[in-house]
């Protein structure tokens, strides 16, 4: 009778016991922290990371803090050089890639596991010049910008005139559709943005690397070809274009006014970003719909060094110290691949990195630029102004110079020069 007493009680307990405890939790989802820019590549990257929550549901979730864009680069060497990563997957401007790669995770094996194939292929060869330092990967291109050369084609049409293929080409188009007395222009021929450092930089770079002349060279140094004879040309041919008001005073020249003179009928040509290419083409609030056309921004072979268009890429990189690297890569790789990048540019007004995207015939529709972008890309690549450190001060110098030269007080054949002499002083 005992016996069979314990029987029953040891029974009970194991029942009591198998009841009382829990079932098994379920797998956690990984989590992955996002840090990106408050700016329009942040507000691009939302749609990507919203596809990627919910076709990993389960397995991954990203999560997702934004900042200003202007406190991004200090946020981020905050955590990098506190080895706490608290953020495992950030944003960083190809701008920064000197300044940052020291604490990128290298992502050179995981692509060679994980994919993709064929990395040049799929971004195109010159983007990943931006993305690689020292022979490593420290980040995939999610986000991507590039000039090209906005023109009206009706006008071009009824002055008889091609699509500009070189600078003296640009000039002659320049002047034959500027329309207006001097002091009272109802049409400039083409516009320059010079009004702030950073928009100098950018668009001198379009009139300067498209004929294979660079700021800086390979060794991060004054790149000689600014004191060549090409540069001096380049430099004559804006001072031309400023003292015969073709274009209004790019001092004082913002990009808001760019726009907005473009899409009134009051700009015929200027060099701009491709992804910008829609304003124009946006009913009931441009003028030019439909009459816009846009093309490479005249090149030669001729220059000292390859052509390139200015251009530049918003990557995601992955901090060094974090614990999720393996998520961390899955969630760069869905963000810089096809499906992700496609739905970023249809729905999100994103530049597509992957570079067969430009021409998605709904892209197109979307972008009548893109064509042009594309074609730019592929053919020359791009090139970003000043990727190193000293950007900012650098930057403000050349603009100084540039500014001397519209204000008489430096001849255009002399800029080049005091560029090159002024970027050796500061990196000596």
């Amino acid at each position: 009778m005992r016996k069979k007493f314990l029987s029953v009680l040891v029974v009970l307990l194991i029942v009591g016991f198998i009841v009382s405890t829990p079932p098994q939790a379920a797998a956690e989802e990984s989590v992955i922290r996002l840090l990106i820019s408050a700016g329009g590549s942040g507000k691009a990257y939302i749609g990507g990371v919203e596809l990627f929550n919910q076709k990993y549901k389960g397995k991954y979730r990203v999560e997702t803090d934004t900042i200003a864009f202007d406190s991004l680069l200090t946020k981020l060497m905050t955590q990098f050089v506190s080895r706490t990563a608290f953020y495992d997957v950030v944003a960083v401007s190809s701008n920064w890639r000197e300044r940052v790669w020291r604490f990128l995770e290298p992502l050179n094996g995981y692509i060679k596991k994980y994919g993709p194939e064929n990395v040049n292929e799929l971004y195109g060869a010159p983007e990943i010049e931006g993305l690689t330092y020292d022979g490593k990967i420290v980040g995939l291109p999610v986000r991507t910008g590039g000039d090209v050369l906005f023109y009206r084609k009706d006008l071009l049409a009824q002055a008889g005139l091609k699509v500009p293929q070189t600078m003296d080409e640009l000039l002659n188009a320049a002047r034959k559709l500027t329309v207006g007395p001097p002091n009272q222009r109802q049409q400039y021929g083409i516009s320059m943005l010079a009004q702030s450092p950073t928009f100098t930089i950018n668009n001198l770079s379009d009139f300067l690397f498209t004929q294979g002349i660079y700021f800086i060279d390979k060794n991060n140094k004054a790149n000689p070809g600014l004191k060549g004879k090409e540069a001096q040309k380049v430099f004559e041919l804006i001072k031309t274009m400023y003292d015969e008001k073709l274009m209004p005073n790019p001092m004082e020249w913002t990009y808001d006014d760019n726009i907005v003179a473009l899409q009134q009928g009051k700009l015929a040509m200027t060099l701009e970003d491709y992804m910008r290419a829609p304003l124009m083409e946006k009913e009931g609030v441009s003028k030019v719909v439909g009459k816009m056309g846009y093309a490479v921004i005249p090149n030669t072979t001729q220059g000292p060094e390859k052509p390139k268009t200015r251009g530049g890429a918003w990557i995601l990189s992955i901090d060094k110290n974090s614990k999720t690297k393996v998520a961390a890569y899955e969630f760069v790789k869905f963000m810089a691949g096809y499906e992700a990048q496609l739905h970023m540019a249809k729905g999100w007004a994103n530049g597509p990195a992957v570079l067969s995207i430009l021409n998605d015939p709904a892209f197109l529709k979307a972008n009548p630029a893109a064509a042009a972008a594309s074609e730019s890309f592929s053919k020359l690549g791009s090139r970003v102004p000043i990727a190193i450190d000293q950007r900012p001060v650098i930057e403000k110098e050349l603009h100084d110079i540039l500014h001397q030269m519209f204000l008489n007080k430096i001849a255009p054949k002399d800029v080049g020069k005091a560029m090159y002499d002024k970027i050796n002083a500061m990196l000596r």
